[in-house]
């Protein structure tokens, strides 16, 4: 049956679905060891890439598996032997390969090395990004007041915005420091506030999805810095709305797509962080004019998925209860 060239996306599609079985046990490894076999044993063609697959999928499981570590890798071995004693063409060859080196990846010549930093530098990190914690808040703030701050303020002030090192729940911690500290030293708020809002411009300009979750992790920061009176409404009104006219022709940032919701996230994330405390006065209104501009916004979007309409549907509830969408 593995002769036929016809069907051979049906059969890609049942050895992956056999890879994955196998992560969950299942399959047991015997039934993946025997197609293995009968793929090798007639190594050409489409057995070549029905081999590649399900290596692709439950190849680095069985590489790593104590009991399937030694056949896995002679079975690896033979493939290597075979693709170099055949003149395969370059696309059976070079899934060849990719399949190998995904289960068996090449061990590194030599372990990076570590970033060397002074002494003070390496202590300042293990305080925020090791001991930092609800019960040693005062005593990681006690510390870093003991520090020389001429020489090591700018250095603290980057530590405090890797917001990606810290759990996304514990970044509250991040801005009770920082309004801690700032009782000592005035404008260490207005330079962290400065350094955190032209990150975010930043990011948001570069629009790339690795850096989403650090973007994310600064906008919880920012909501944290502003319940923690370290920064005033204005700063969060004015992120608001940059997050829904940065798209715009005239914002100078690249438009983000009808089917793109991060932006979305972003106002949800800061309202979720501080918006229940615009519930009188002045940021009352604005905020329910900021809300009628936001239900504009998404109005220019594409249907919107499940999770993200749950997230919006979560945070006017939270807001205003009672505004009709």
């Amino acid at each position: 049956k593995y002769k036929s060239e016809s069907n051979i996306e049906s059969k890609v599609r049942n050895v992956r679905f056999q890879g994955e079985l196998l992560k969950f046990k299942v399959v047991k490894p015997l039934v993946i060891f025997s197609c293995l076999q009968a793929f090798i044993d007639d190594f050409a063609y489409q057995n070549i890439e029905l081999a590649c697959n399900l290596l692709e999928v439950g190849g680095r499981f069985l590489y790593r598996t104590k009991t399937t570590h030694e056949r896995t890798k002679n079975m690896l071995n033979t493939m290597m032997r075979l693709k170099n004693a055949k003149n395969l063409d370059s696309r059976l060859d070079t899934m060849v390969e990719n399949a190998y080196y995904l289960c068996r990846p090449p061990e590194r010549s030599a372990r990076a090395q570590r970033k060397q930093r002074p002494a003070v530098q390496e202590y300042i990190r293990h305080l925020l990004f090791s001991k930092l914690s609800k019960s040693t808040l005062e005593f990681v703030k006690k510390q870093l007041r003991k520090l020389d701050w001429k020489e090591n303020e700018s250095y603290l002030i980057k530590c405090l915005l890797k917001v990606q090192k810290m759990k996304y729940n514990q970044i509250y911690l991040l801005a009770s420091l920082i309004s801690g500290l700032t009782s000592y030293h005035s404008n260490l708020a207005v330079y962290v506030a400065d350094d955190l809002l032209s990150e975010m411009r930043y990011l948001l300009q570069a629009n790339e999805f690795s850096k989403q979750q650090r973007l994310l992790g600064l906008v919880k920061l920012l909501g944290e810095l502003y319940s923690d009176l370290v920064v005033d409404s204005s700063i969060i009104f004015d992120t608001l709305y940059t997050f829904i006219s940065c798209g715009s022709e005239r914002s100078g940032y690249l438009p983000d797509s009808p089917s793109d919701f991060f932006r979305v996230r972003l106002v949800c994330s800061l309202l979720d962080t501080c918006g229940h405390y615009f519930d009188r006065g002045v940021p009352k209104k604005r905020l329910d004019l900021f809300l009628a501009h936001f239900q504009r916004y998404l109005l220019g979007k594409n249907s919107l998925t499940m999770d993200v309409e749950f997230t919006v549907s979560d945070t006017f509830e939270s807001l205003r209860p009672d505004l009709k969408r």
